[in-house]
């Protein structure tokens, strides 16, 4: 009795030049033929090839590639002219496969293109005859831990939401075809790209040098103490010449407080060492009924009123609108005084400050709107009375 025929018979392997099928053992038999034809017609002609029974499988090699080819097995007992076969199986269909095409070149040109706080891009250059490129992006430098890959058709990537001030590395393959028949090439150079900084937030305290307004530091006003010598200029230009001065001050004395109003239109703000620190916090105001050398805000740190003073020569006091430095744009009232003696101002309501020099001393508040002065006269007029007396010495003392 011929033993069963075989089972499962299939393809089991496949390249550009060969075909391998495997099949099921048969329990009863004693080897395997197995028939290799080029079609489905399987003559007399094909030919067949015998099997022992432990060989349940058939390799054809040196075949052309996509090429179809055909095979069928029976299985057999017995040996000599007592070997007697089963009936042929199904046959099965195989397939050479498709010659894959060469590796294509690695892309070249890989360079940075944009960059930002959060984010770098690259490109490259294309590649001839691709079907798209595999790029890989790693913090690291190894490509180690952190690589992510992306696929893409276009020569150019951008990375997102990166930190700022980051360092990113890219390398790219181009490929050809497609699932397990993509081919790819070789990894391009790495190049390194790193994220912008984050701008630094600008500060409201800052010592000498010269500062960007905006970057390095907030407009505003600012208030410092400082010593004899100190200079400061605002700025439209950072080219050195005088039409770059927007305006500036020079501080001939030890002040307890100095007050400058910077512009959100300046360029920048140029501040030296005897300035000390400027910030936004003013000093502690001046006893109550006082106003000592410097330049204090009215209603915050002086009372408006009338204020008397035994100045010196050399004394300069002025009524201010703002604290720009801009000359007399600012300046509601002023007066030098060249030979010292008694002074007095009236300092009012919608002044926004008032500032002294060292040689005019201590000014003390006049209790009342006329309290020490000769009967019949306003404190007004007093006031103007000293100018008229003072231009008068001072006419007197020019050469003729």
């Amino acid at each position: 009795m011929p033993p069963a025929v075989p089972t499962g018979l299939r393809v089991s392997a496949s390249g550009e030049d060969f075909i391998e099928w495997t099949w099921n053992a048969v329990e009863e038999a004693d080897g395997y033929d197995v028939q290799f034809s080029p079609n489905e017609a399987f003559t007399t002609e094909d030919e067949i090839i015998v099997r022992t029974g432990e060989e349940l499988s058939y390799r054809r090699d040196s075949l052309s590639a996509d090429t179809s080819a055909y095979l069928r097995v029976r299985s057999a007992s017995g040996s000599g002219d007592g070997r007697i076969t089963s009936d042929w199986s199904t046959h099965v269909t195989g397939m050479t496969t498709v010659p894959q095409p060469p590796p294509p070149p690695a892309p070249t040109g890989l360079r940075v293109s944009d960059r930002g706080e959060n984010f770098i891009e690259w490109e490259w250059r294309p590649v001839p005859d691709v079907d798209g490129y595999l790029a890989e992006f790693s913090l690291s430098a190894a490509f180690t831990g952190s690589a992510r890959r992306f696929e893409t058709a276009d020569t150019s990537l951008r990375i997102e939401r990166l930190d700022p001030d980051t360092d990113g590395y890219l390398r790219v393959l181009s490929f050809v075809g497609s699932g397990s028949d993509r081919v790819r090439g070789e990894w391009s150079s790495v190049f390194a790209g790193t994220t912008e900084r984050a701008p630094a937030t600008p500060s409201t305290q800052f010592g000498s040098g010269t500062w960007l307004i905006g970057s390095d530091i907030e407009p505003g006003r600012y208030f410092t103490n400082p010593r004899d010598g100190c200079y400061w200029e605002r700025l439209s230009g950072l080219g050195g010449t005088l039409a770059d001065t927007i305006a500036n001050k020079f501080i001939s004395f030890n002040s307890p407080q100095e007050i400058v109003d910077i512009d959100p239109s300046d360029l920048a703000f140029n501040t030296d060492a005897d300035c000390g620190t400027w910030d936004q916090s003013p000093e502690s105001p001046p006893r109550a009924g006082t106003i000592p050398p410097g330049t204090w805000l009215v209603g915050e740190q002086v009372e408006p009123g009338f204020y008397a003073v035994d100045a010196g020569d050399g004394c300069y006091w002025e009524r201010l609108s703002e604290f720009g430095g801009r000359g007399v744009e600012g300046v509601l009232a002023n007066d030098f005084v060249s030979v010292g003696g008694r002074q007095l101002v009236e300092i009012e309501r919608g002044d926004v400050g008032f500032s002294a020099n060292q040689d005019c001393g201590t000014w003390q508040a006049i209790t009342g709107a006329t309290a020490g002065l000769p009967d019949g006269t306003t404190a007004s007029e007093t006031i103007e009375t000293n100018r008229l007396l003072h231009e008068t010495h001072r006419d007197r003392r020019r050469p003729h």
